[in-house]
C-alpha cells in the first residue's frame, strides 16, 4: 500500500467518525430535551383524580371519561381501559395542549384507573 493511499484511508475513517459522533450527540440531546420537557409539563400540572363513566369517543380508538363534575376528559396513554358505561376513578395529569385527532374533551394523561366500588351508606 502506498503512503498516499494509507493517508487517504486514515483521513476517510476520521471523516466518517466525526459526523457519526455528532449525530449521536444530537440524538442524545433531543431525547434529553424531550424527557425534560415532559417532566416540566408534569411538574407544572398537578395530578387530579376524577370519577365518572367511560364512553367511546366520536373517533375510533378515542376513550372519553364523562366526569361527575360535567367535564369530558380524553384519556391519554396505553393502559387497558374498561368497557363503555363502566364507572371508574382516574388519576392523571391534565394536558391542556395535547394534540389529538379525537377532538373531544380535555387531555388527561392517565397514571392509574380503577373501577369504582359501590358506596355503602
Amino acid at each position: 500500500m502506498k503512503l498516499s493511499h494509507l493517508a487517504f484511508s486514515v483521513w476517510a475513517d476520521d471523516r466518517l467518525k466525526k459526523p457519526k459522533l455528532l449525530i449521536m450527540i444530537a440524538i442524545a440531546l433531543i431525547v434529553a430535551g424531550l424527557l425534560l420537557s415532559q417532566a416540566a409539563i408534569r411538574g407544572s400540572s398537578p395530578t387530579i383524580t376524577v370519577v365518572g363513566v367511560i364512553l367511546q369517543g366520536v373517533e375510533p380508538g378515542c376513550v372519553i371519561l364523562h366526569a361527575d363534575n360535567g367535564s369530558d376528559y380524553l384519556l391519554l396513554g396505553t393502559l387497558p381501559y374498561p368497557q363503555n358505561g363502566t364507572r371508574v376513578v382516574v388519576t392523571g395529569y391534565v394536558e391542556q395542549n395535547a394534540a389529538s385527532y379525537c377532538m373531544q374533551g380535555i387531555g388527561l394523561d392517565v397514571i392509574s384507573i380503577s373501577i369504582e366500588t359501590a358506596k355503602t351508606s
